[in-house]
């Protein structure tokens, strides 16, 4: 009977051994998932950080791209407004010269206009010199085409 007392508690400790080792491999088993659960959320972290710094790289490539739109769309303006002040000075340098050939040409008219009165001034000095000689002044009157003004007319 008393061996079959220690038998049985024997058994029992055996039993209560291996319960031991599975509960000691379940908390094993635990820790280690716990690890590896800790382990993913540090990585989720991880990758939030770097969404996050993609983000704020994109949003700073936005910021710099509007920036150079700016820039290049203020440049057009400038570049638009050189234009129109390079066409007004074109317009101005055109009217200036309008107004040197229209000042050219009566110049011109008024050298014509000269001519003709030398001319007239020359014929009516021609014949009162002619008149002067059909009196018997003295001699005979020189021909009106003598003389270096023949040649302007």
């Amino acid at each position: 009977m008393e061996r079959q007392s220690f038998r049985v508690e024997r058994q029992s400790f055996r039993v209560e051994r291996e319960s031991l080792r599975v509960e000691r491999e379940s908390l094993r088993v635990e820790r280690e998932s716990l690890r590896v659960e800790r382990e993913s959320l540090r990585v989720e972290r991880e990758s939030l950080r770097v969404e996050r710094e993609s983000l704020r790289v994109e949003r700073e490539s936005f910021r710099v791209e509007r920036e150079s739109f700016r820039v290049e769309r203020q440049s057009f303006r400038v570049e638009r407004e050189s234009f129109r002040v390079e066409r007004q000075s074109f317009r101005v340098e055109r009217e200036s010269f309008r107004v040197e050939r229209q000042s050219f040409r009566v110049e011109r008219e008024s050298f014509r206009a000269e001519r003709v009165s030398f001319r007239v001034e020359r014929e009516s000095f021609g014949v009162e010199r002619g008149s002067k000689g059909a009196s018997g002044a003295g001699g005979s009157p020189r021909p009106a085409r003598s003389g270096p003004c023949s040649r302007i007319g």
